[in-house]
């Protein structure tokens, strides 16, 4: 009878080790790299939050939930030494917050930077018809300059894809197609990301991703206005523990998202917003869902050239 109680014991203590066999994916993050008709120079911030809530089975039965807020801030900044050429940099801050149980936790600290090398394969533009077709081409490398393992008793909490960097090198290839006819345009994206491995030996899945929208142009005197409306996706695959050869699979899952997006367009500035809601999700095998995604942010344009008009 006493080593049954020894037992129980045990596992009473590590149940709130291993709640967290759930976590919200932090997938479903936006860009603001391509305005359409904008080829200057530019520095910006943006921010973004997502909040998802998880389910979690303890060992013992019975079931806890869990909410998370994945924020991230980023300095970024492009650089065109060619029209048909944009470097574009990336230097965000991440945080987790999460709660359950009563209790907050908090995992935070600088992310990984990235840099994105855009071509612009197709550049059309018939001031007659007020009609303008850009098509680029991005390949993107992301370096592990954020902090990927855990510190404190951060492990009770979380699983190591929430953490603020991964300590991987990353490979993304992109295409981005934007149409315009007077007033009236559309937006097509898509991206494969393939993640790497850490010295740890947590091999992190790979995400696709895409987004296809519609938007309306309303030019004033002093700016320029674009209201988007359109659906976002994400996939993405499970990551592994190759210490155990084991798959995470709540790690996993996909998302179709409808957003709105409001873009103003200055002479010396833009600012944006966007928000979306999952219309169809499947994350971490049905135990995590998102309820909404906010985005904002402000691009400032750099005396270096002129901006070129829509």
């Amino acid at each position: 009878m006493r080593n049954i109680l020894l037992v129980l014991i045990l596992l009473i203590g590590t149940i709130k080790a291993n709640a967290c066999d759930v976590c919200g994916c932090a997938i479903n993050t936006s860009g603001n790299e391509v305005i359409p008709g904008v080829f200057q120079n530019y520095i910006g911030i943006r921010s973004n939050v997502r909040h998802f809530e998880s389910l979690h089975y303890g060992l013992l039965g019975g079931a806890t939930r869990s909410s998370e807020w994945f924020h991230t801030t980023e300095i970024f900044g492009r650089y065109s030494p060619h029209r048909r050429v944009q470097l574009i940099g990336f230097l965000p801050y991440n945080a987790v917050f999460k709660h359950e149980e009563g209790e907050w936790n908090i995992a935070e600290g600088l992310g990984d930077a990235r840099l994105k090398a855009n071509l612009l394969l197709i550049d059309h533009k018939d001031s007659i018809k007020d009609e303008l077709l850009s098509v680029f081409f991005g390949n993107m490398i992301k370096a592990p300059s954020g902090r990927y393992d855990f510190k404190g008793d951060e492990s009770q909490a979380f699983r190591r894809s929430m953490l603020p960097g991964t300590g991987t090198w990353d490979y993304t290839s992109s295409l981005d197609f934007i149409y315009r006819k007077k007033n009236v345009g559309g937006i097509v994206s898509a991206a494969y990301s393939i993640r790497g491995k850490n010295d740890l030996n947590y091999d992190f899945g790979n995400v696709i991703s895409g987004q296809a929208s519609l938007f309306y142009r309303l030019q004033g005197k002093a700016r320029t206005f674009l209201f988007e409306t359109g659906v976002m996706y994400t996939n993405l695959q499970a990551d592994y523990d190759l210490r155990f050869n084991e798959e995470q699979i709540y790690t996993s899952g996909e998302m179709i998202s409808p957003m709105i997006k409001i873009t103003t367009v200055g002479e010396k500035w833009s600012l944006f917003a966007l928000a979306n809601h999952a219309l169809y999700q499947d994350l971490g095998k049905g135990r995590v869902k998102q309820f909404f995604q906010i985005d904002i942010g402000a691009t400032f344009f750099l005396p270096t050239q002129k901006k070129l008009k829509n």
